[in-house]
């Protein structure tokens, strides 16, 4: 009668059995899981991609630094003449050269990066620009909101597991219930049996023998309603930890 339950009693392993199943088959924390899981990996992105944000505003422009032009003037060595000045010539920058300046001019580059990535690496201490501080500031949001539907999900759970518990109690004493009323109608059919035999030998009137008969189809009227209740809450148990699962399954 119980199938597909694994048991319906009130012991604890059959109750946390029975409060297990009906919190994992629940379909509202299924969803509120999905939903959680789905909040954390556009968290994970957000925040994958703000970290490369905020480390390209510092990389970007001693990228562009060492990929400028610029126009410098070099000594040839070669006399103009009467004159007696050396003559220079404009050499262009270009990645190279920007690149041999760290054995030519280590100190000179230094400060000219400092120049162009002390704003970007002072901002990245503080959080970035505008844009990412902001990014920042969505992505906690979302980390609260998963903490509140985690939250959600934990109380949803308790009110599952307590109404799992007080429904197996409530069956519990449906299913006595029932059985005491089983036990009683037993006794009266047993009693009607005599009684309507010593009214086949004219013991008692046919009155008298109605007001029995109509005793124990009001006490088998009473087993039967014992009974739809307690195969109701029996639904109701299922309901719950199955979740409108169909039997089969």
């Amino acid at each position: 009668m119980i199938s597909p339950l694994p048991c319906l009693d009130t012991s604890s392993a059959c109750v946390q059995q029975l409060q297990g199943l009906a919190v994992s088959n629940s379909p509202i924390n299924s969803k509120i899981g999905e939903s959680i899981e789905t909040i954390e990996e556009k968290i994970n992105e957000a925040t994958a991609s703000n970290k490369q944000s905020i480390q390209l505003a510092i990389f970007e422009p001693a990228l562009q630094y060492f990929l400028r032009q610029n126009s410098a003037p070099v000594a040839t060595g070669q006399s103009t003449g009467q004159t007696g000045q050396t003559a220079t010539t404009q050499s262009g920058g270009g990645f190279i050269n920007n690149v041999l300046s760290i054995f030519t001019r280590p100190v000179g580059l230094v400060n000219d990066l400092l120049n162009v990535i002390g704003l970007p690496l002072f901002r990245s201490f503080s959080g970035g620009n505008q844009e990412q501080k902001q990014a920042a500031i969505a992505i906690s949001d979302l980390r609260v909101k998963v903490e509140e539907l985690r939250k959600s999900k934990e109380e949803i759970a308790i009110k599952t597991r307590d109404s799992v518990l007080f429904s197996v109690l409530e069956f519990d004493v449906r299913s006595r219930e029932f059985q005491i009323q089983q036990a009683i109608a037993k006794r009266e059919i047993q009693r009607f049996e005599l009684y309507k035999v010593g009214y086949r030998f004219g013991q008692s009137s046919t009155e008298a023998y109605l007001a029995q008969q109509s005793s124990l189809d009001k006490q088998k009227a009473s087993v039967l309603r014992e009974w739809a209740q307690m195969r109701s809450q029996l639904e109701k148990i299922k309901l719950i930890v199955l979740a409108n699962k169909d039997e089969e399954e």
